[in-house]
């Protein structure tokens, strides 16, 4: 396993070796998890953080917390409303918009809403959404010259992109924990 950082992608960009992007929205560049955490820290009255969290579902923090009420959540205005960049996220896909592609799945009301989000600051960039509840992501053609970039090891395990990059955001989660080579930590 290996670790880069983004001046090892900008250095790929400018050599040639990348010339498209795949991008993971949440929690690859927003806080999606904060913004969940947002929601049910008030609801349950407690204070958990993103580093709390080792299942997608959050149920080793909310055991009796069921799958249709995080989807609910991540439907909701009120996680737009709280949704953040990652720390340095803004910038490089400001610098870099024009060859990236935002590649993230969803119900179709989570995904008008992410790309309405996204387009309020990046109007022409590429979104495609995905509709299912499978987390495969092969479905899009990535190919040569491509990197792909994901918090979820299963997405980038079936995609055909050249060069794929886990974004770690948790250390050791469920869907994190398999994926043993090229890995990031943040966008600076």
């Amino acid at each position: 396993m290996t670790y880069i950082n983004v001046n090892d992608i900008e250095q790929m960009i400018k050599s040639g070796k990348i010339k498209r992007i795949f991008l993971d929205m949440d929690e690859c560049v927003v806080n999606s998890i904060d913004s969940v955490l947002i929601q049910l820290n008030r609801r349950f009255d407690t204070c958990y953080f993103m580093n709390d969290v080792n299942t997608w579902n959050m149920t080793n923090l909310f055991p009796t917390l069921k799958s249709i009420e995080i989807e609910e959540i991540f439907d909701s205005a009120e996680f737009f409303d709280s949704l953040t960049w990652k720390d340095g996220a803004f910038d490089f896909v400001n610098r870099h918009h024009d060859i990236i592609s935002i590649v993230t799945k969803g119900n179709a009301l989570n995904l008008a809403r992410k790309e309405e989000w996204i387009r309020i600051v990046f109007p022409s960039i590429d979104f495609i959404g995905l509709e299912g509840t499978v987390m495969d992501k092969s479905m899009v053609n990535m190919g040569l010259n491509t990197v792909h970039i994901d918090d979820n090891q299963d997405n980038l395990f079936s995609t055909n992109a050249e060069y794929k990059i886990l974004f770690e955001n948790v250390k050791d989660t469920e869907w994190n924990n398999k994926w043993n080579h090229l890995k990031m930590k943040n966008w600076k």
